[in-house]
């Protein structure tokens, strides 16, 4: 009885030994065969590089809007931004009768002074990134508004006028505003 004991402990032994050097070996396999991928992105983080010499890299920001058309920055051209605007409303709302709304102003200019035309709001590019500041007018009946804390939202929020500015090289709509 005593000897067969004995051979039961060895063979759990073995057992629990063999299983181990299973756990070892596959995590060692696991560890040796995973691959890094370059992301879709690189190629483009690399061309960014290039994009905005010397300046901290940064990853595209903003929400996706005017398809680009061309190399360089601005990659798209004012005829891109009339079409995108006549196929898209103001990021803040429609206009009060649910009409089209008119462009007032459409021009590539640096991300400081989209930043000043806007008394200070930042766009949150390089203050030398080039952008693309457009002027709407409205009027709009704003519904995507956020009020410091404490001011109550006006019952019919309502702008004469609407702002959107894109990033020269995306196409991505940075930042809106009335």
């Amino acid at each position: 009885m005593l000897m067969k004991i004995r051979q039961s402990i060895l063979l759990s032994s073995g057992l629990l030994a063999s299983m181990l050097a299973l756990v070892v070996v596959l995590s060692f396999a696991w560890n040796t065969n995973t691959s890094y991928q370059a992301s879709p992105n690189s190629r483009t983080l690399d061309h960014n590089k290039a994009q905005y010499q010397g300046q901290k890299l940064q990853s595209a920001i903003g929400v996706p809007a005017i398809t680009p058309s061309q190399p360089g920055i601005p990659a798209f051209t004012i005829d891109d931004v009339k079409h995108y605007l006549a196929s898209h409303s103001f990021e803040g709302g429609p206009t009060v009768d649910r009409s089209s709304y008119s462009i007032d102003t459409i021009q590539f200019l640096k991300a400081k002074q989209a930043s000043v035309l806007m008394q200070g709001e930042v766009v949150g590019l390089p203050d030398d990134a080039l952008v693309c500041y457009t002027v709407l007018r409205g009027p709009f009946i704003l519904q995507n508004v956020r009020m410091p804390p404490g001011e109550p939202i006006p019952a019919t929020p309502i702008a004469s006028r609407g702002v959107e500015v894109f990033d020269a090289r995306t196409g991505n709509l940075l930042v809106w505003g009335t």
